[in-house]
């Protein structure tokens, strides 16, 4: 159930790329900041 939402996510997807970031630690970065692209760039985060 929570691997199929990542599936379905393409941010947690993207997230999954990054070695060692899996399904939980995808969907707990997303919970924890919320939408990504409030951050116009890296600069501003």
């Amino acid at each position: 159930m929570i691997a199929q939402q990542a599936l379905d996510d393409p941010q947690a997807r993207r997230l999954m790329t990054i070695p060692g970031a899996g399904t939980v630690v995808a969907l707990t970065v997303l919970a924890s900041i919320g939408t990504i692209a409030r951050f116009p760039t890296v600069s501003v985060a």
